[in-house]
């Protein structure tokens, strides 16, 4: 078994394959913020029907609540300012 008693080099073959998943983990990483970034409709799909009922009674009232939250959009209607002013309040 003479075979495996020169192992010089087995570090750089170590070192080329953790390089390797570490571009390829980085490639699909890439991908995917570049392909959210270009489509945003594959983020936010929800429509804007659900309206909050007055009072949660049921659990019918409880889903169209959470509807409700979760078709408003939150991201497209504020002021940083007005946003930075409220939360210093806060504090």
């Amino acid at each position: 078994m003479r075979i495996f008693r020169n192992q010089q080099g087995f570090g750089h073959l170590v070192l080329f394959l953790g390089l390797a998943v570490l571009v390829a983990v980085s490639l699909v990483g890439y991908r995917v913020l570049k392909s959210t970034e270009t489509n945003p409709a594959a983020t936010s799909t929800v429509s804007k029907s659900a309206v909050a009922p007055s009072a949660i009674k049921n659990r019918a009232d409880l889903v169209q609540a959470s509807q409700a939250l979760d078709n408003t959009g939150i991201d497209g209607n504020v002021n940083p300012s007005q946003l930075d002013s409220d939360l210093n309040s806060l504090l």
